[in-house]
């Protein structure tokens, strides 16, 4: 697997509250895009990622990865780093209602991957040209959305878009969605923020991920594009190029 970052403060934030890593060793891929007041929303997502990366110390990864081990391992991470973001909110009355959402991709054996989400951070694949969003929005407009009581127009105009309903730290529990995707050699996943999906049209991001340049050039091209389009948050973004080799 190979693969490209790109974080961005924006044009309109004073910091910037994402966090993105990549843990080679277990090839596992995260964003988290911090919420809260002042700096605590920078706190809650610095503190969820380095807190799964103790964790993976601590209690490594399975070696066969198949659906019911990885979501036993993370079902229990993401309850444990659940539950440090959220007494951290408690802590200092600048941390209050601080959390972070939380997207992740897990590459598996024999040709799987494994998708967390909790939020509105998402997952796409791009395969053979078709861009396809794997992870599914946790906030109010999507969820009126799929009861039917608004349309996807209505949603994008809502005053209420950007609320999000599932959050790590926001609550003493976490229900994480987890998702199993079959990859091919040449596969491309790309993780990223509100920041970059608010801003560029979909139709640009598959434009320039289906596109010639390198993949770092590719995330820094999302990035460019997002910027132009006005910047209004922080936009990070990780790109992951399937091989053969990861379909063994």
């Amino acid at each position: 697997m190979n693969t490209a970052c790109s974080t961005n403060c924006g044009l309109r934030r004073e910091r910037n509250e994402d966090s993105l890593i990549v843990f080679d060793k277990e090839k596992v891929l995260l964003i988290a895009d911090g919420v809260g007041g002042a700096n605590s929303g920078e706190v809650a997502s610095r503190l969820c990622v380095s807190s799964i990366g103790r964790y993976f110390k601590k209690y490594p990864l399975p070696q066969s990865r198949d659906i019911a081990l990885i979501r036993n391992y993370f079902r229990e991470c993401l309850k444990q780093v659940n539950d440090l973001v959220y007494q951290a909110s408690l802590s200092k009355k600048e941390y209050e209602g601080m959390a972070t959402t939380l997207v992740a991709l897990i590459l598996g054996n024999h040709g799987t991957a494994f998708a967390i989400n909790v939020g509105d951070s998402r997952l796409y694949l791009l395969r053979e040209g078709v861009l396809h969003q794997i992870t599914e929005d946790h906030t109010y407009v999507n969820e009126m959305v799929r009861q039917g009581i608004m349309t996807e127009e209505q949603a994008k105009l809502h005053e209420n878009r950007y609320m999000i309903t599932r959050a790590v730290g926001a609550e003493e529990t976490i229900d994480p969605d987890f998702y199993e995707v079959e990859i091919q050699a040449k596969d491309l996943f790309l993780l990223c923020s509100d920041g970059l999906y608010e801003e560029v049209p979909e139709n640009r991001i598959r434009t320039i991920l289906d596109g010639t340049l390198s993949l770092d050039e590719k995330a820094e091209r999302l990035t460019g594009e997002a910027l132009e389009y006005g910047g209004l948050d922080n936009i990070s973004s990780i790109l992951a190029q399937i091989t053969e080799e990861d379909c063994i």
